[in-house]
Parts: structure tokens; C-alpha cells; sequence
């Protein structure tokens, strides 16, 4: 609830106007506000953590051992990504799951004196909590990392040796900063689906065009865990900018579309149209869309939105109301 009244005071504010307009029920108004929010979406999104000081060095889990989360600065994998999921009674604070060993926690752990990174399965205790502070300054961009059961721990990485991470509890310094790096990144554009100029014909001209609606996926290698994919996904979503309330509501509500109502093999559905170029007409169907890069290729996605229909008998359309980033041209979005 502290979340969404800080997210909405900040929105609402500046933007009354447009979302009173929007004929929807509060749930979806909520969805919209949190679109545009200025800050890195961090509930249930995962993550690779990036050492400030060591900045090859990723946290990483090789196992289910008490003592299997080092860092690693070998390329990006599956064991590398870790997921935020909030507590509902402390909502600042998180627990950080693995995406390869989803049902063991990151723990602060106290042995002899020494703050250990452990990882555990057993309870929810506060030591497994965490709280992400975004840093300001020359800093910008960096997350210090702090235990809610020993809140002057922060998790640091000692040294370049991969096994050298704790949570130390003296000053700030550089090796207790992290970088957030998210799963996917998106990006939203219009892609011209079918064009044709008909202005020097005299008859009307036939064409049959498929357009898909949903999440496609550029791999059909089968996904670790599609619940944290399509949470990644929604999360990306939510902090997508440079785009109105309304049309973030209209991508939010395909994607809970897709992912519920479609077959989870595809996440997509095709539909058939044949449509009539009048003679003397110019004449396209334009397909909004966001893609998602991943920095795994597995995780490379696209989502298919609204289409429209234009018609035009000059060179020209009046479709800047509809275009959303950069346009791409037939095959483009291939």
C-alpha cells in the first residue's frame, strides 16, 4: 500500500486529466500509473547483480549448499539471475531467490563472528530479507544492499577471489554497491504490417494478411521457470517510458491476455484478414508492439498489440496519434 500511494501521488498529480478520462475500472487506472513510474521496477523482477568495485563479478548460486552463492565472471546464465519477491508486511524489503534453485533464499548468515552469504530453503525469516537503497550523486545508478535482522550488513564483495562475499556491518565503501541489471529491457514501436499505394489504379485491389496478438517468443527452447519469465516480463512492462497511460493500459491488458487466455506453448494467436485496397487509395495496417531483449537469448520476446486500419489519398496518413517510438517497415520486426 506505501508503494502504490507513493508511485500514485507522483503520477497522478500531473496527469489527472487524461486518466479521468479513461472509462476503466481502478484496478486498470493502477496498472497504468505504475507504468510511468521514474524508479527501477524491483517486485518479483529478476536481476543480474553487478559488483561496483569487481565489475565482471556477478552474483551467482553453483548449488543448494549453505555456502553455493559466490560470484562469477564467466559470460551471463541462468544461475546468475536472481528474483526480488517483496514481503507483504515489510514492503521496502525483498527476498532474493535464484532462478535456477527458486526455493532457497539468500540468508545473512553469523558464524564465529563472521556475516556469511548463505543461501537456505528453511523459513522466511528477517535475516533472508533485504532492502535496496538506489544511490545518488557519483554513485547514481547503484544499489547498496541491506539485511532488515542486521541493518548496518550490507552485502560486499572483499576481493577478486569468487568465494570472497559477506555482509559487512562497518563504513560504506565501493565493493558494497551492486548494479541491477534487469532480465529484459523493452522497448516499444509500430510496425507497418501490410502497405499498399493503390492512388494510380482504377480498381480495387485484394490482399490476405496474417497478424499474431500475444507474446512471441524468438526461442522455443522451454523456459526454466515460465513464472518468473512472464514475471520479468510483466515488470519490464510496467517500467517501460516515453508512452501515454492509455496506451501502457492497452499493452498491460494484451499481455494478461496472453498469458492467460492463449496456449501457454505459444502465448500467441494468429488471425486471417483479407482486406480491399480501394482504387485511388493509399492504404496500411499499422501493429503496435513492445519487444523485450534479454540478455540470455532464451529470453528474447516480442508483444504483438493493437492494429489499424489507414487510408489515405496522398502520400501521407494522419496515424501520429496511434505511433508509438520508431516505425519499422515490412519485415523489420522479423
Amino acid at each position: 500500500d506505501l508503494i502504490l500511494h507513493k508511485t500514485i501521488s507522483r503520477y497522478l498529480k500531473p496527469n489527472l486529466q487524461e486518466l479521468s478520462s479513461m472509462l476503466v475500472p481502478l484496478c486498470c487506472v493502477l496498472v497504468a500509473v505504475c507504468v510511468l513510474a521514474d524508479d527501477l521496477v524491483l517486485d518479483n523482477n529478476s536481476f543480474f547483480l553487478y559488483n561496483y568495485k569487481y565489475h565482471d563479478a556477478k552474483l551467482a548460486q553453483t548449488g543448494t549448499r549453505l555456502d553455493n552463492v559466490v560470484t562469477d565472471e564467466n559470460s551471463q546464465k541462468k544461475s546468475h539471475l536472481w528474483t526480488l519477491t517483496p514481503n507483504p508486511k515489510y514492503p521496502d524489503y525483498y527476498y532474493i531467490s535464484n532462478e535456477m534453485y527458486p526455493d532457497y533464499r539468500i540468508m545473512d548468515f553469523i558464524d564465529g563472528g563472521k556475516h556469511y552469504v548463505a543461501t537456505t530453503n528453511n523459513g522466511h525469516s528477517s535475516d533472508m530479507l533485504f532492502k535496496f537503497t538506489p544511490q545518488t550523486g557519483k554513485y547514481e545508478g547503484w544499489y547498496v544492499i541491506t539485511n532488515k535482522a542486521n541493518p548496518n550488513d550490507k552485502l560486499t564483495k572483499e576481493s577478486g577471489y569468487y568465494r570472497d562475499i559477506y555482509f559487512y556491518w562497518g563504513p560504506f565503501y565501493e565493493e558494497c554497491l551492486w548494479k541491477l541489471v534487469p532480465r529484459v529491457d523493452a522497448k516499444a514501436t509500430t510496425n507497418i504490417v501490410f502497405e499498399m499505394d493503390n492512388r494510380q489504379a482504377s480498381q480495387p485491389f485484394t490482399a490476405t494478411v496474417t497478424i499474431t496478438k500475444g507474446v512471441k517468443r524468438s526461442s522455443t527452447t522451454t523456459l526454466q521457470s515460465k513464472t518468473t519469465y512472464k514475471a520479468s516480463i510483466s515488470a519490464s512492462l510496467a517500467g517501460l517510458k516515453g508512452i501515454t497511460p492509455s496506451v501502457s493500459l492497452e499493452f498491460t491488458r494484451e499481455l494478461t491476455k496472453s498469458f492467460s487466455e492463449y496456449s501457454e506453448e505459444s502465448w500467441s494467436t494468429k488471425h486471417t484478414f483479407t482486406f480491399t485496397v480501394p482504387a485511388f487509395k493509399n492504404f496500411k495496417v499499422m501493429q503496435r508492439q513492445v519487444t523485450f531483449m534479454g540478455h540470455l537469448h532464451d529470453d528474447n520476446c516480442r508483444l504483438e498489440g493493437k492494429y489499424k486500419i489507414f487510408e489515405s489519398g496522398t502520400a501521407t496518413f494522419d496515424d501520429e496519434e496511434f505511433i508509438v517510438g520508431e516505425v519499422l517497415k515490412l519485415g523489420e520486426s522479423d
